[in-house]
């Protein structure tokens, strides 16, 4: 059965890691054995079970317990639920649950050098990542000299990369298709096309990746990639902050 118990006091210390610890302080760097990081939604939490991570606890609406977190509650043992309304849970972290539920890990030990070469076939170094939990990267993906990835990016398997890849994008490849998908929270006319265009000039190697910060600098749009056919552009989803038309 789930451990759940109602929030009555905002202040209660059990509730810091989710309104009063900064990203630096909850990694844990002088104790990384007490690390923790913070995963969102239900999809992202059974994703973190499936791959072995602990539970420490979990934030939630009460419309969760019952609804879309219902399935991940019986998978977390005995982990406190913290549960309030959607109000309350707001004035506790300062912004909406856009999807209702946030769940502690312990975040594992850092592997050193030889442990994370010693069976790779290749090895990605990453400079000038905000967070580099935020990037991920699949296997069999080759990164060429020049790349510049964003925060907030996954690249799918067998991808090429050369070039900048735009924070919030999900790049997948299969056979010859290459699928670059963006996140923003607002979209200029042809700004996706645009950003493809460039991608895939400095990809060809029309103008070096290094050159785009001096491209975007200039506002000079003839200076960038063209603007590819809008044959395959397509919207995927909306979210919005209100929970109930997020479906």
């Amino acid at each position: 059965m789930p451990n759940i118990v109602e929030i009555t006091d905002l202040s209660a210390p059990e509730l810091d890691v989710y309104a009063r610890l900064t990203q630096a302080q909850l990694r844990n760097r002088l104790e990384p054995e007490k690390g923790i990081f913070i995963a969102e939604s239900p999809k992202v939490i059974a994703r973190a079970l499936d791959a072995g991570y602990t539970p420490l606890s979990l934030l939630m609406e009460r419309k969760q317990i019952t609804g879309p977190a219902a399935d991940i509650l019986t998978r977390c043992g005995d982990a406190p639920v913290y549960t309030a309304d959607r109000e309350t849970l707001a004035s506790l972290t300062g912004f909406e649950l856009t999807r209702g539920v946030l769940c502690a890990f312990r975040r594992p030990l850092p592997r050193s050098v030889e442990e994370v070469c010693r069976n790779a076939r290749r090895v990605a170094v990453l400079e000038g990542i905000v967070d580099s939990t935020n990037v991920w990267i699949a296997s069999d993906v080759v990164l060429l000299k020049g790349t510049d990835i964003g925060d907030n990016c996954v690249i799918g398997a067998g991808c090429v990369i050369r070039g900048k890849v735009p924070a919030g994008s999900l790049v997948t490849r299969s056979g010859e298709l290459l699928e670059l998908k963006v996140c923003a929270d607002g979209f200029l006319y042809n700004m996706v096309r645009a950003i493809t265009g460039t991608v895939l000039y400095a990809a060809e190697g029309k103008f070096l990746p290094e050159d785009i910060p001096a491209i975007l600098e200039s506002r000079d749009r003839t200076l960038a990639g063209p603007t590819v056919p809008p044959g395959g552009l397509y919207l995927t989803r909306l979210w919005y902050e209100d929970e109930r038309l997020n479906g």
